[in-house]
């Protein structure tokens, strides 16, 4: 089959620490079954993968502008801007999230490359890029990491102010509106958990919709033996993201003192790039702040112990999977192990209250023998459950059943 691959970042061959780009390793196993091709959005202008023998894809990186045209308004007063924000509340039915990534020319450009090249199956990865997607005529396979809707209602349950709550309520429902819409688009939806999947039964209710959880190159991410740190806990992550400074900061005030009073030189290892000031500020003597790092494994490999205290978020859970492929015991809130089929006490420790988080990496910091047997636990359930292999498989019977579907529409006719 002829598939078209639209994704909104740059599918490169390195990016091993980043979920978004793991659907580029995904289909590597496909490459010798179908023709792929990677038509993609470069926003921050980095370099990205040519095709070569070892990576035999077609690489189309597609114009768009260097960062989202959107700009803040300059309010001349604290009136004027709550004016304006009523204004889009009341008048605008477009929601923000939208307004933000205004890409004018991205959709001409998709149009102009699904003419040109003209594929069997479309295969979008991402609500953003599917709602650049031009009406086709083709199958199309909507990957939705996270439903915007989802996170958004998330994030109103933390507010405090009545009007503040009533308009992220309607612009809740823009999102929505605008997320059933796309839905009536596509063929099959693919998410990455149960979770994902009811939030889009409930919208789209007679649309197919296949959990495809998140993976790992197990090739990759091997365990590296002999070089692990005494007391050593890692966090992982874009440390630009709100969702991962605000797991950092829980841990650090709330969870980290606790531990301290029984293992006074447990270290705090926080890899990842972007760092904000909030967290550069806790560097000190027994935290490490490491901003981007070009490979990620070796601190898994120092590390005692993976740390996932995620408070709020959507998406895939890549930090615990490569710490299991890794051989590295986790200990996570529920939130942040959500859709993973791990279990609790076996293939690592959940927790999602300071106390319980912190006992069990006390226990886990006393115990050696448990931390191993934990760490390869989970990477014999990542090699099983979560590997490229196994995810490829899964694609593939998409693939098929698509291209099975498609046939047998031609024959009708």
């Amino acid at each position: 089959m002829r598939i078209l691959v639209l994704t909104d970042v740059v599918p490169h061959p390195e990016g091993h620490t980043s979920g978004e780009q793991l659907v580029y390793h995904r289909l590597r196993p496909l490459a010798d079954m179908h023709e792929i091709v990677f038509a993609y959005v470069n926003r921050r202008k980095i370099l990205a993968a040519k095709t070569s023998p070892q990576l035999p894809y077609q690489l189309v990186e597609l114009p768009t502008s260097p960062s989202p045209t959107h700009s803040p308004t300059p309010y001349s007063s604290d009136l004027s801007r709550i004016l304006h924000s009523w204004q889009h509340t009341l008048f605008d039915d477009r929601p923000k999230i939208l307004d933000e990534h205004k890409q004018p020319e991205l959709s001409a450009a998709i149009s102009s490359f699904v003419r040109e090249y003209k594929p069997e199956v479309i295969h979008v990865v991402g609500l953003l890029m599917l709602t650049r997607l031009p009406q086709v005529s083709q199958p199309v396979i909507g990957e939705l990491v996270d439903m915007w809707s989802r996170g958004h209602w998330q994030k109103k349950d933390l507010l405090s102010k009545p009007t503040h709550k009533f308009q992220y309520w309607v612009d809740g429902l823009k999102i929505e509106r605008i997320e059933r819409q796309q839905l009536k688009r596509i063929q099959i939806a693919i998410t990455t958990s149960e979770f994902e999947k009811a939030a889009i039964q409930r919208l789209a209710p007679k649309l197919t919709t296949q959990v495809m959880p998140p993976s790992v190159d197990t090739e990759y991410f091997q365990p590296i033996r002999g070089i692990q740190e005494p007391a050593t806990l890692l966090y992982s992550g874009q440390m630009g993201s709100k969702t991962n400074v605000e797991a950092v900061m829980y841990f650090y005030r709330e969870i980290l003192p606790r531990i301290r009073q029984a293992v006074p030189n447990v270290r705090l290892v926080i890899a990842g790039r972007n760092p904000t000031p909030e967290i550069q500020g806790l560097a000190d003597e027994s935290v490490v702040i490491t901003g981007k790092v070009p490979d990620i494994r070796p601190f898994f490999a120092r590390a005692s112990i993976a740390i996932v205290p995620l408070l709020h978020g959507t998406g895939v859970r890549n930090k615990i999977i490569e710490a299991w492929a890794m051989e590295r015991a986790v200990v996570s809130t529920r939130l942040g192990a959500e859709g993973l089929c791990g279990n609790d006490g076996e293939h690592l420790w959940l927790a999602d209250n300071p106390q319980d988080f912190a006992h069990h990496i006390i226990s886990l910091l006393n115990n050696p023998v448990q931390r191993d047997t934990m760490g390869k636990r989970g990477r014999e359930l990542v090699i099983s459950q979560y590997s490229l292999t196994v995810a490829a498989k899964r694609m593939n019977a998409i693939y098929e059943h698509i291209a099975q579907s498609e046939q047998r529409g031609t024959d009708r006719n």
